[in-house]
């Protein structure tokens, strides 16, 4: 546990009849010591609560957690800290029991972590939709039950288990290339966002005249500068400067760019020169 006492502004948004209150957990992340940082395979951000009570009386409903990313790619899971000490207008009045609590938490901390499982492998279409296993009707034909956990264990025995990478694969923070001292032309090659849904997620990156260039599919060309041990995306990029993560194997070579909040996975390597 690695208690902080600043980098924890508490923000919201409202749209409708839902408001949503977020820490920025990105600072949060990134003010933790490195030697933390580089051994976390997942986060649990807890924040202090931007709902007033227990949410009653707003005629709002309060969304303050779930599981999202951090920049580089490790899974973080998002509470505020009245989450674990009363229940929100939607789950009932007062203070938690602490049976209630043995049962809610756990059931919850499943649910966040079965959305990153989801997300790992696209290719099983486990949520297609937001929150498909609340319909019985989207369940693979092969599953069996009709509750959310009935859900998870099919996904689980059925399709991730045997799954590659493996969960444990899966799981565990990558490691990251030390641009000041990576040899650039390691990263020429083609890398592809998973799923391709335009051609903006299939990318060349070159060297012209020894500066590295982003190329896309959809012929839109941007610079990458390296500056001190990082990677970045030129501020002329159609996104303004963006920091990325070069993800290297045990042999120092490429196989992956984290950018953007997307992971581009390397697909090939130009030939070698003869």
């Amino acid at each position: 546990v690695h208690v902080m006492d600043q980098n924890a502004t508490v923000n919201f948004t409202r749209e409708g009849g839902i408001t949503v209150s977020y820490p920025d957990a990105e600072a949060m992340v990134n003010s933790v010591p490195a030697s933390l940082t580089n051994t976390t395979d997942i986060w649990w951000v807890v924040a202090p609560s931007g709902v007033p009570g227990d949410g009653s009386g707003y005629n709002t409903h309060f969304i303050t957690g779930g599981m999202g990313l951090h920049s580089t790619g490790v899974p973080l899971i998002l509470s505020d800290d009245a989450w674990f000490t009363r229940k929100p207008e939607h789950l009932g009045t007062g203070p938690y029991s602490e049976d209630e609590l043995m049962m809610y938490q756990p059931n919850w901390m499943q649910h966040e972590f079965m959305h990153h499982l989801f997300r790992t492998w696209p290719q099983f279409g486990l949520e297609v939709v937001g929150h498909q296993w609340f319909d019985r009707a989207t369940w693979p034909v092969d599953f069996v039950g009709n509750n959310e956990p009935d859900y998870y264990a099919e996904a689980l025995t059925k399709r991730i288990l045997g799954a590659t990478p493996s969960v444990a694969d899966a799981l565990q923070m990558p490691d990251f290339a030390d641009m000041s001292v990576f040899p650039v032309a390691k990263l020429v090659g083609t890398y592809q966002r998973t799923p391709v849904e335009n051609p903006w997620h299939e990318v060349t990156i070159s060297l012209n005249g020894g500066n590295l260039q982003w190329n896309n599919a959809a012929g839109a060309i941007w610079g990458l500068e390296i500056i001190g041990p990082e990677l970045w995306w030129v501020a002329g990029s159609p996104y303004g400067a963006q920091k990325s993560f070069v993800e290297i194997d045990g042999n120092d070579n490429v196989t992956a760019i984290r950018v953007n909040g997307e992971r581009y996975a390397r697909t090939s390597t130009p030939p070698a020169a003869p």
